[in-house]
């Protein structure tokens, strides 16, 4: 079984399209154990779709810090980055400590949506941009 990086790298190398990424199994909580849930990754795909772009990324906040996670979040709301959807998961890292799935329109790529994450880091233990993709809202 390919890891994520193995995926990702194919993607970036033009070797595939596009890739299906395993988030976690929401009762085993593991990437390698039955999957749930992926992302689709597309390679290239930026500008010009009729439906607009939506972004996924994942991260972490010091759960030991009041407000933290609102101190995260409220970086994309200063861009005027529109959150769509939030998802949280245990991390497995600690007890209390949980990883954030959020969705918001824009490109990853896109000037705001990079310096809104560049900001966003200083609030983050860790941050992963897992992709952008088609907006599949119907309109």
């Amino acid at each position: 079984m390919p890891t994520i990086m193995d995926i990702f790298k194919a993607v970036a190398d033009k070797t595939v399209t596009y890739g299906v990424v395993p988030i976690e199994n929401s009762t085993m909580g593991n990437v390698d154990a039955t999957l749930d849930a992926f992302v689709s990754v597309l390679e290239g795909q930026k500008g010009g779709l009729a439906g607009g772009v939506q972004t996924l990324l994942y991260f972490t906040v010091d759960h030991r810090l009041p407000g933290s996670l609102v101190d995260a979040l409220s970086v994309l709301k200063r861009y005027e980055i529109n959150l769509t959807k939030i998802d949280s998961r245990p991390s497995g890292a600690m007890n209390w400590n949980y990883n954030f799935f959020i969705e918001f329109t824009g490109h990853y790529q896109d000037e705001n949506v990079k310096n809104a994450l560049k900001e966003m880091k200083a609030f983050c233990l860790m941050i992963n941009v897992l992709g952008s993709y088609p907006n599949q809202t119907p309109q």
